[in-house]
């Protein structure tokens, strides 16, 4: 058998599985190199990336505010009710924070924080009071009864 290789456990017709090769990348020697990134000369990581659905919506002209309002705030119920942090803090913190309701309630008539707490996501709760907290505060601008 040659270096590199097995048996295939699956009898995919060939008798031996070749493993991939994956390139070799230098590790950073430590997280402030990793943090800025060398084409772009700026810190990478810091900002939440947004989720792509959430942009397809907010940059569909088709849709009325009415409209998007609905969608994005369905969307955001389910991040929080799924403890998608990254989905939730890219919504409170982009383009989409116009147009959801941190206290909005879904088609059932429960608030993301609710669906949160029922099933354990701490850090969507922590994120959502935090910008509660901003609003009331004056600091962020922020739709609904904030």
């Amino acid at each position: 058998m040659e270096e590199g290789t097995m048996e295939d456990p699956w009898g995919s017709g060939s008798p031996f599985y070749v493993e991939p090769t994956t390139p070799q990348y230098a590790l950073p020697k430590s997280l402030n190199d990793a943090a800025i990134s060398p084409s772009l000369g700026t810190p990478r990581f810091f900002e939440v990336a947004e989720d792509p659905l959430v942009r397809a919506v907010v940059d569909d002209f088709h849709l009325s505010k009415e409209d998007k309002s609905t969608q994005l705030q369905s969307l955001f119920s389910r991040a929080a009710s799924n403890g998608d942090i990254r989905c939730v803090r890219s919504m409170l913190q982009g383009s989409a924070r116009e147009f959801i309701d941190v206290n909005g309630e879904d088609e059932e008539g429960i608030p993301p924080l609710i669906h949160a707490a029922c099933f354990g996501h701490a850090d969507v709760i922590r994120a959502c009071t935090r910008h509660i907290l901003a609003c009331v505060d004056g600091s962020v601008g922020c739709r609904g009864r904030s």
